[in-house]
C-alpha cells in the first residue's frame, strides 16, 4: 500500500483500482482543457486525501477558491507515492543490468587505446 506524507501528515492512500488509475489519467491529460483537468483532479485528490486535506493543503473548499498550484503540486505527489513501488523495481533492474555489463565495460575501457592507435575513434 502506498503512503502521501506532507508537513509530517501521513496518509495510507486507497488501493489503486483501474478506475482510480484511469481517474489520473484523466487529470494528467495535458491535451484537455485545464478547467476539466482541475476539476477531474480536485475530484480525485478528495476521493483519495479526503476533503479536509485538500482544503486544508490548497487553501479553499470549492475549486474556484482554491490555490491550483498547490492542486498540481499534490496531485503529482500522490502519483509519485503510487508509483514509488514500480519505479523502484524498474532501477533495481536497470542496476541488475548494469552490474552485467560492467566487465564488459571494462575490457572495453582496456582495449580503448589499442584500438586508438589503429584509427578507430571513440563514440561520445
Amino acid at each position: 500500500m502506498a503512503t502521501y506524507e506532507h508537513d509530517g501528515v501521513l496518509i495510507d492512500l486507497p488501493k489503486l483500482t483501474l478506475s482510480l488509475d484511469e481517474a489520473f489519467d484523466r487529470a494528467l491529460d495535458k491535451s484537455r482543457p485545464k478547467r476539466e483537468r482541475a476539476k477531474d483532479a480536485y475530484k480525485l485528490m478528495k476521493d483519495v486525501l479526503g476533503a479536509d486535506h485538500v482544503a486544508e493543503r490548497c487553501g479553499g473548499k470549492t475549486l474556484e477558491t482554491i490555490d491550483v498550484s498547490q492542486l498540481w503540486l499534490m496531485l503529482g505527489e500522490v502519483h509519485d507515492a503510487y508509483n514509488e513501488g514500480v519505479n523502484e523495481a524498474d532501477m533495481a533492474r536497470v542496476m541488475a543490468r548494469l552490474e552485467e555489463a560492467a566487465p564488459m565495460l571494462d575490457n572495453m575501457a582496456k582495449i580503448a587505446p589499442v584500438l586508438a592507435r589503429y584509427g578507430f575513434k571513440a563514440v561520445q
